[in-house]
C-alpha cells in the first residue's frame, strides 16, 4: 500500500488495478489458462509494487524503528484484523455459518487478506535486512537474496512456518526488486529509456510464460517451478505489466480500483460467496466463458461500490487513516 505521502504516480494505480483484477478473476475461475499463467507473477507483482515505495530510516534510532512499525500496523495489521474478525458475524448472517476462527493457512475467514499479514512481515524483514547491509546495495541484496533461498527451500520441502513466515522470505526478493528500482532506477519517472517500453514488454512476457511451468499458490508455499525459474519468471512478468502500465498510464475505473485496491482485496471473496450462494444457481449457462466473465464483473463492480462506503465509515480499516496516532 502506497504511503499517501509519497508522490502520486497515476500509471501505479493501473499496475495495482491490472493486479487484483487478475487476483478476482483467479479467484472466479482457476482454471483458466491465463488465471494459471498469471500466478507465476501475479503476487511476485503486488509485493514488488510495494517494495516501490519501502522507505526505512536504519540511522534514526529507536524513534524510526516505533514509527516504521506503528505506520505498517495502521495500513496493513489493522485492516488485516478487522475483515478478519468482522467476517464472522457476515458469514454468519448473510450465508448462515460460522467459519473456524483459525487453524492453518488454508482455513481463514476471509481467505485474501492473508497478504496484508504476510507484506507486514515482508515489511519488517525488509526494515532488518537494510539495517544489515548498512545502506550498501550488494551486501543488501545479498541478504534478501539469502533469505528467499531459505523461504524457498522451506516451501520445497513443506515447512510451513505459522502465519505466512516462509511465504514472507521467499517473497521478500520480489519486494527488494522494488525497491531498488526506485533508488537506483528513473523508472517511476519518465526517461530517455521509455522508448523501449513495448519491447521490453514483450521480451518480459515471453520469458514470464517460458518460465511458468505448473500453478502456483504463494499463500501455502505451493512452488512447482525451480528456484531460477520461480524468481526469473516473477520478476520479468511484474516488469511487463509495470512497463505496460507506465505506457498506458491511466485507464479509469482500473487506475480507480487499483488506488484503492485494498478494498477489493478485503470484500472481494464476500461478494464472491454472495453470487455463488443467492445468484449463480438462479443462472443457467452452457457456456463457461461467459458464465465466468458474469461472476467476474459482478464481483468487481459490486467490490468497487464499498471503496465510497468505506473510504467514508470505516478509513481506518482500509489505509486511509491513521488508527493509531504518529507522533511528528
Amino acid at each position: 500500500m502506497i504511503d499517501s505521502k509519497k508522490k502520486h504516480i497515476d500509471f501505479i494505480d493501473l499496475a495495482k488495478g491490472l493486479t487484483i483484477l487478475l487476483v478476482i478473476l483467479y479467484h472466479v475461475n482457476e482454471f483458466m489458462l491465463i488465471c494459471r499463467i498469471g500466478t507465476i507473477f501475479r503476487m511476485p507483482l503486488y509485493f514488488l509494487l510495494s517494495g516501490l515505495f519501502f522507505s526505512a530510516n536504519i540511522n534514526g534510532g529507536w524513534i524510526e524503528v516505533k514509527t516504521f512499525l506503528i505506520k505498517k500496523t495502521n495500513r496493513l495489521l489493522i485492516p488485516f484484523v478487522f475483515f478478519f474478525l468482522v467476517m464472522f458475524p457476515l458469514k454468519r448472517l448473510f450465508f448462515g455459518y460460522m467459519p473456524e476462527f483459525y487453524r492453518n493457512e488454508t482455513i481463514f475467514s476471509n481467505p485474501a487478506i492473508w497478504f496484508l499479514l504476510c507484506l507486514f512481515e515482508v515489511n519488517v524483514i525488509s526494515y532488518v535486512l537494510c539495517y544489515l547491509g548498512k545502506g550498501k546495495v550488494l551486501l543488501t541484496s545479498i541478504f534478501f537474496v539469502i533469505v528467499g533461498m531459505i523461504g524457498f527451500f522451506l516451501g520445497k520441502n513443506h515447512i510451513n512456518l505459522p502465519l505466512y513466515l516462509d511465504t514472507a522470505m521467499t517473497s521478500s526478493p520480489f519486494f527488494c526488486v522494488g525497491y531498488m528500482l526506485r533508488k537506483h532506477t528513473n523508472l517511476l519517472y519518465p526517461n530517455k529509456f521509455d522508448k523501449y517500453n513495448f519491447f521490453l514488454t514483450c521480451v518480459f512476457l515471453l520469458i514470464a510464460y517460458f518460465c511458468f511451468s505448473a500453478k502456483i499458490d504463494n499463500r501455502i508455499s505451493l512452488i512447482p517451478n525451480n528456484i531460477f525459474s520461480y524468481y526469473v519468471g516473477g520478476i520479468s512478468g511484474s516488469l511487463a505489466v509495470l512497463l505496460l502500465s507506465k505506457m498506458i498510464g491511466k485507464i479509469p475505473f482500473v487506475s480507480y480500483v487499483g488506488k484503492y485496491s485494498i478494498v477489493l482485496l478485503v470484500i472481494h471473496f464476500f461478494v464472491l460467496e454472495f453470487y455463488m450462494i443467492y445468484i449463480e444457481p438462479k443462472i443457467v449457462l452452457s457456456d463457461v466463458i461467459v458464465a465466468t466473465m458474469i461472476k467476474f464483473f459482478f464481483v468487481i463492480v459490486v467490490s468497487s461500490l464499498f471503496i465510497p462506503l468505506f473510504k467514508r465509515f470505516i478509513p481506518w480499516f482500509i489505509a486511509q487513516k491513521d488508527l493509531i496516532p504518529i507522533k511528528k
